[in-house]
């Protein structure tokens, strides 16, 4: 779905390939810089959030979506909807870079804490006002 600027809101994604996520920029095995592999999306990221329908976790999902394409409108691409064929996945990737997993975290992110991890990889200068750590 656009909006009438062109920007995309949110897409559902077709399922990754074996090889990985079907927008994977870079092998994970590399230890590249991660802004790199934006070069070819034009600088900006894709960010995936996997999702287990069955779960009911897709307004959980678009939420954060929402939040992270309000923050980050001049960042990111596109964040992409992508319901998942594992039940109980919930996991959230900037290209094919996994930055959180709910079943490795045990339970899911708080949405401060995603917009940090989000900036940390895609503008690490950005401020994010009263969302930003507190030292």
């Amino acid at each position: 779905m656009a909006a009438k600027n062109g920007a995309v809101i949110a897409v559902v994604a077709p399922r990754p390939s074996k090889r990985g996520n079907f927008l994977a920029m870079e092998d994970n095995s590399q230890n590249k810089n991660r802004r790199s592999s934006f070069r070819g999306l034009g600088g900006k990221p894709f960010i995936t959030i996997e999702y287990c329908p069955k779960c009911g976790w897709m307004l959980r999902a678009s939420y954060m979506a929402q939040e992270l394409l309000t923050t980050f409108t001049d960042d990111i691409k596109a964040v992409l909807l992508q319901p998942s064929e594992i039940n109980g996945r919930y996991t959230i990737r900037i290209n094919d870079l996994e930055i959180f997993d709910r079943k490795r975290a045990g339970r899911f992110p708080e949405i401060k804490e995603l917009k940090q991890l989000v900036r940390d990889v895609v503008n690490p200068g950005k401020s994010l006002g009263h969302s930003d750590k507190k030292d």
